[in-house]
């Protein structure tokens, strides 16, 4: 669900997909569609949402970090305390621009290509 744009993401069947299922659709090369109506600004896109889930969604999907720990105010710990989990795709190496490098936000990062492992509920203790 995207409300800035009024839009939510579909298989071509109209099934809502997840965040991890648009994902997985763009790097396959499969179908998705934003919903009809999707506006920038209260402009309806032309495209149809084409550009939008193909470009903006496709780059912002490509690399997602998440905290390792879900603690309140985790980004005001200590820099060196707060440690993320980056999820990539196959094949992408993070040496050749790492993230943390470029942001600046954090000093350890754990990177992952295992989608289901990324995506599976915390280990709660």
């Amino acid at each position: 669900m995207d409300p800035s744009l009024q839009t939510y993401v579909t298989d071509t069947e109209g099934n809502l997909l997840s965040i991890a299922e648009v994902r997985q659709r763009l790097l396959d090369g499969l179908p998705v569609r934003a919903a009809p109506g999707i506006n920038s600004n209260g402009e309806l896109l032309a495209d149809g949402g084409r550009g939008y889930l193909h470009d903006y969604m496709a780059k912002n999907l490509f690399r997602i970090s998440i905290p390792l720990f879900s603690i309140p105010a985790y980004e005001m710990c200590p820099r060196k305390t707060r440690i993320y989990v980056e999820l990539l795709p196959d094949g992408y190496n993070p040496r050749k621009v790492p993230f943390h490098e470029i942001t600046g936000t954090y000093s350890s990062v754990i990177y992952t290509t295992d989608d289901r492992q990324f995506w599976s509920a915390p280990d709660i203790r």
